[in-house]
């Protein structure tokens, strides 16, 4: 607004209400933000959708994304790592095998042809 910072706000979304937050831009240009008490938040075509510890995200502290060349968005929280596909939510945590709580980062890795 005039060159100003100012907070996002859309119906389903205050962003005056979080401290401090993640922000990722997907590849279908929709809008992700992540917060540390409210889980995660997807913006798009006027809709928001939430995400949070209540409906499986693995924890309500979100530390980063990553998109990878399929589209998938991997998010880290300080719980595990939630794998979001075609809407569908595929979470990664320690009951999932995960040893530690505290995920900051994801790699993904190619496999390469044999011989």
């Amino acid at each position: 607004m005039d060159g100003k910072w100012a907070s996002y706000i859309v119906p389903g979304f205050d962003g005056r209400k979080f401290r401090d937050s993640v922000v990722f831009v997907d590849k279908k240009q929709t809008l992700w933000i992540g917060t540390e008490t409210d889980g995660l938040y997807h913006i798009h075509d006027g809709v928001v959708d939430h995400y949070g510890s209540a409906n499986r995200l693995s924890n309500d502290y979100v530390t980063a994304f990553f998109e990878d060349r399929e589209g998938n968005l991997w998010v880290s929280t300080e719980g595990g790592i939630d794998l979001f596909r075609d809407n569908a939510v595929i979470d990664f945590s320690k009951t999932e095998g995960i040893v530690g709580s505290d995920v900051r980062s994801v790699l993904t890795v190619t496999a390469m042809p044999c011989c």
